[in-house]
C-alpha cells in the first residue's frame, strides 16, 4: 500500500512539475482520470485537494479528537468546496464570499458550523484496486469489487475569530455559517463557553452573550 501511494504522490509529483499552471486537484484528476468515481456517492473526494486542514481527524475515524479555530475551519472550507467534483453538492459559497459573511469588528463574535459527508479513498484497498499498466497509466482492477472509497462525516465548530479586545463577547449562530449535507441535520448544541457555566443549549439563528472575567 505505501509502495502504490508513494508512486501516486510521485507521478503526481511529476505531472505538476510538468503542467507548472494546473492545480493540484486538476493533476490529481489527470493521473486518476482512468479510475470510477461511480462509488464516490457525496460527490465530494477528499484526495482532491491538498489536506492542510487534515479534515477526516474530525470524523468518525479518528483516533484522537482535534480542535479547529478560525483559520482552521476556513481552510476546511475551502477543502471541502475544491473537493467536489459535482457543482451541485459545492458548499454554498467561494471562501472568499463567505468572509465577508463573517463579523471582524465589535463584540460579537460569528461560530462556523461544518456537518459534512464526504469521501476519501480507501488506503488499505488501494494495492488491491490501483496498478500501473505498462503505459504507466493508473488503472482500476475490476477483479476487486470492494469499493475504493469509504464516506466519512466531519463535525467542525469554531469562533470564526481569532482576538476580542472585550470580556463581553456575543457569540452568534448565524444560520448562513452552518453547513449540513448529511440527512441528521443539526437542530442544536450543547456548548461550553469556558465561563464557568458549564454547557448551554444553543439553537440556530441565536445570540449568546457570554462574560469573562478581565
Amino acid at each position: 500500500m505505501k509502495k502504490i501511494l508513494f508512486s501516486l504522490l510521485m507521478l503526481i509529483s511529476a505531472n505538476a512539475l510538468q503542467a507548472q499552471f494546473q492545480n493540484f486537484t486538476q493533476t490529481f484528476d489527470s493521473v486518476m482520470m482512468h479510475v470510477s468515481r461511480a462509488d464516490a456517492t457525496t460527490g465530494i473526494l477528499y484526495d482532491r485537494v491538498i489536506p492542510f486542514a487534515g479534515v477526516p481527524r474530525f470524523s468518525q475515524w479518528a483516533s484522537q479528537k482535534d480542535t479547529a479555530n478560525a483559520d482552521r475551519f476556513l481552510l476546511a472550507y475551502n477543502e471541502l468546496y475544491n473537493a467536489a467534483f459535482q457543482h451541485q453538492v459545492r458548499l454554498p459559497f467561494p471562501v472568499d464570499s463567505l468572509g465577508k459573511l463573517i463579523i471582524t469588528t465589535g463584540n460579537k463574535v460569528d461560530v462556523g458550523i461544518l456537518h459534512y459527508h464526504y469521501n476519501k479513498i480507501n488506503d488499505t484497498l488501494m494495492m488491491q484496486k490501483l496498478y500501473f499498466d505498462a503505459d504507466s497509466i493508473v488503472r482500476e482492477n475490476s477483479a476487486c469489487t470492494t469499493s475504493l472509497y469509504v464516506e466519512l462525516t466531519s463535525f467542525i465548530a469554531s469562533p470564526l475569530r481569532m482576538v476580542v479586545d472585550t470580556t463581553a463577547i456575543a457569540f452568534r449562530f448565524n444560520d448562513l455559517l452552518w453547513f449540513d449535507n448529511t440527512n441528521n441535520p443539526i437542530t442544536q448544541l450543547l456548548v461550553d463557553f469556558g465561563a464557568g457555566n458549564g454547557l448551554q443549549t444553543v439553537g440556530l439563528n441565536t445570540t449568546i452573550t457570554v462574560n469573562y472575567e478581565a
